[in-house]
């Protein structure tokens, strides 16, 4: 029978591989254009 410190150390391992491969599969190119998207319309509402 599992202890319930096991299940709760399962579910952490899983919400970190998560998290993980989410960073490994991002584009960050496509995060880097979002932020230059964000600055460009901030300075075109400024001027």
């Amino acid at each position: 029978m599992d202890s319930p410190e096991g299940s709760v150390n399962d579910a952490m391992t899983a919400e970190i591989d998560r998290r993980v491969n989410e960073v490994v599969n991002s584009d960050p190119y496509a995060a880097y254009e979002q932020r230059t998207d964000t600055i460009y319309s901030r300075y075109d509402y400024i001027t």
